[in-house]
């Protein structure tokens, strides 16, 4: 795990949270960094790296925990994950190629249902982001 993914887990883990509240948390975090992004309207190309490899380290962690054989997680929701991130991945490249804050858009979207399901709130209306 890298230091910028240790130390955003440090964090939330400080607040109190551990497992699903803890990933919930920082995938709220990664969305919302990418929202104000996104809100407005431009950004450098600096900005949008390290938002994206916060993000690309949040993911990266979900997948070392599914692939680790002491994940209690059913095969086909292993695959699943690992299913997304694979398309996370791929528009984050997409929006890294175009440089364009609306790519970014997709990316928002997963994370925040990902983690209201992590909360127990799959399917139910998200508020909107600030």
């Amino acid at each position: 795990m890298s230091a910028l993914a240790q130390n955003a887990y440090t964090r939330m883990q400080a607040d109190g949270l551990t497992g699903r509240a803890l990933e919930a948390a920082v995938l709220d975090k990664c969305a919302r960094e990418l929202h104000t992004l996104v809100k407005r309207g431009s950004a450098n190309v600096d900005a949008i790296h390290k938002a994206l490899d916060r993000n690309r380290e949040m993911w990266s962690i979900y997948v070392a925990s599914i692939a680790d054989e002491a994940s209690p997680l059913p095969i086909e929701i292993k695959r699943n994950i690992a299913d997304l991130a694979l398309y996370v991945e791929a528009l984050m490249r997409k929006a890294i190629v175009e440089q364009d804050v609306k790519a970014l858009e997709p990316i928002i979207f997963i994370n925040r249902h990902l983690a209201a399901g992590l909360r127990g709130h799959a399917g139910a209306e998200l508020p909107p982001l600030q």
